[in-house]
């Protein structure tokens, strides 16, 4: 894997095994922008443009309207802390360039994005000083151009220390697609995010299976989805056909409770 990437899987591979990346390439490299060149402000404006564009149409799926019923039913469940809000930040991971001159890939990422900013703010229950989820994504792909637009949506850019570190029993974790050795070895390793939306725990013992040396990604994957509700996504969308193929939505159940409490 080149160290300036990461990988994103858009289907699962099939009658091909392989040994888990080493670990030294789990870990992508400075510096975040693709590109030496300065993006103009009409680029940046522009793109800007569109992804608001992207997201007004968004609202009015029935993708989206399905996805927020889904969101809704997970915030029932999670555990209520004390004077706090179930969810008070989301990480964002392999989006991928909004900005890439790949017009499919680059339409992918923008549908991607629009939703996890909607479904920010369908998680979000507000609080007495007004704030809203505190929003931080990370790919190595993302251009000069990509970071000032995300910032402008409110979206922290941050390289080091990874956005893996945010992620917490009050995370909603943003992974469509993040290639799984990255996913299992240093993002979920150890973590327990209150809502996940990404490969469900089924593509990741497929993925398992696979390999022909699994180290201990077997074990992370049972750990990962023991007392976890898992709900598939919904049919094609609308406006992106398989942009949310294969996605679940994961969260944690209170414990000694079950699904219908």
């Amino acid at each position: 894997m080149n160290n300036n990437t990461w990988t994103t899987v858009t289907h699962p591979k099939r009658n091909r095994k392989k040994k888990p990346p080493s670990r030294e390439s789990l870990h992508p490299k400075p510096p975040l922008s693709t590109s030496g060149t300065t993006s103009s402000e009409t680029d940046i404006s522009t793109l800007e443009s569109t992804l608001r564009s992207h997201r007004h149409r968004f609202k009015s799926t029935t993708f989206a309207q399905d996805l927020r019923t889904i969101l809704s039913r997970a915030l029932h469940h999670l555990p209520t802390p004390e004077n706090a809000p179930k969810i008070d930040h989301a990480v964002c991971l392999a989006l991928g360039s909004l900005s890439t001159e790949n017009l499919e890939l680059a339409k992918r990422s923008a549908w991607q994005f629009v939703a996890f900013l909607e479904m920010c703010d369908a998680l979000w229950c507000g609080s007495a000083d007004g704030r809203g989820i505190k929003m931080v994504a990370q790919d190595p792909r993302f251009s000069e151009e990509d970071q000032q637009v995300l910032r402008r949506f409110g979206v922290e850019v941050v390289e080091r220390p990874g956005a893996g570190t945010f992620v917490t029993a009050r995370c909603f974790l943003y992974a469509p697609f993040l290639e799984q050795a990255v996913l299992l070895g240093e993002v979920l390793r150890g973590k327990d995010p209150g809502i996940y939306l990404g490969v469900g725990p089924e593509s990741m013992r497929g993925w398992v299976e696979r390999l022909d040396c699994v180290g201990d990604y077997a074990e992370l994957v049972e750990e990962f989805g023991r007392g976890r509700v898992v709900t598939d996504l919904p049919g094609d969308f609308e406006f992106g056909g398989a942009v949310f193929e294969g996605l679940s939505v994961c969260w944690r159940l209170v414990e000694d409770e079950d699904e219908e409490g």
